[in-house]
C-alpha cells in the first residue's frame, strides 16, 4: 500500500499541475459549495520536509489510462508517470485514448483482465466510461479519477480524484497575478 500511495503521491503532484493548465470544461461547476477554498501560499512553504524515494524491487503493475493523446499537455503526463514507476520501481503501463472512450473501456476492461493492481483514469466521458470504471471497482481493483471527474469519482467507486476544478485554478492564478501585480495575462490554449 505504501508503493501504491507513493507513486499516486508522484502522479497526484503533475496532475495537479497538469490539471490548471487543463483546457476541459466538462467539469466546471457553476456553484459548487464543497469545492475546497484555493490555498493560500506562504512563507513557510519553503520549510517543507524533504521526501527521499528510492528504487525498489515492486512486484506490481498499474495502469494510466487517459483520454488524452501525445499533445503537449498529455505528453507531460504520460513522462511523469513514466518518472514515477521508474522512482518507485513498479511497472506503469500508460494509455492515451485520443478522446475516444470506447478505446479507453476497452484498454480499462484490459488492464482489469491483465490483473492490475491500481488503475488512474480521467474521465472526459464519464457516460462512456461508467460501466469499465464500475468493472475496475467490481474486480476489487484500486481506481482513482485524474484530470477529469472530480464531479463523478464518488458515485463509481473511485478511491480518490487527483486534480481540481477549473474555478478553483481560475481563482487562485487570478490571486496569484493579483499578489505579482500583473495588469495585462496572456493565457495560451495548447
Amino acid at each position: 500500500m505504501r508503493r501504491i500511495t507513493r507513486l499516486l503521491a508522484l502522479l497526484a503532484a503533475m496532475t495537479l499541475f497538469a490539471a490548471a493548465c487543463s483546457s476541459d470544461s466538462s467539469d466546471e461547476v457553476a456553484d459548487e459549495p464543497d469545492a475546497p477554498a484555493p490555498a493560500e501560499t506562504t512563507e513557510a512553504a519553503s520549510d517543507a520536509t524533504e521526501v527521499t524515494l528510492t528504487q525498489s524491487d515492486c512486484d506490481k503493475t498499474y495502469h494510466v489510462i487517459t483520454h488524452g493523446d501525445s499533445g503537449t499537455f498529455w505528453s507531460v503526463v504520460e513522462v511523469a508517470v513514466a518518472d514515477a514507476a521508474e522512482a518507485i520501481g513498479c511497472d506503469v503501463v500508460y494509455f492515451g485514448a485520443n478522446n475516444d472512450a470506447q478505446a479507453q473501456s476497452q484498454a480499462i476492461e484490459g488492464a482489469i483482465a491483465d490483473g492490475s493492481d491500481g488503475i488512474a483514469i480521467s474521465l472526459a466521458d464519464p457516460a462512456g466510461l461508467e460501466s469499465a470504471a464500475r468493472a475496475v471497482v467490481a474486480a476489487g481493483i484500486p481506481l482513482y479519477t485524474l484530470n477529469s471527474g472530480v464531479n463523478n469519482y464518488k458515485d463509481l467507486g473511485a478511491v480518490t480524484h487527483i486534480g481540481q476544478t477549473e474555478i478553483v485554478a481560475g481563482n487562485g492564478a487570478g490571486e496569484r497575478f493579483n499578489a505579482l501585480g500583473a495588469t495585462h495575462v496572456l493565457c495560451a490554449r495548447q
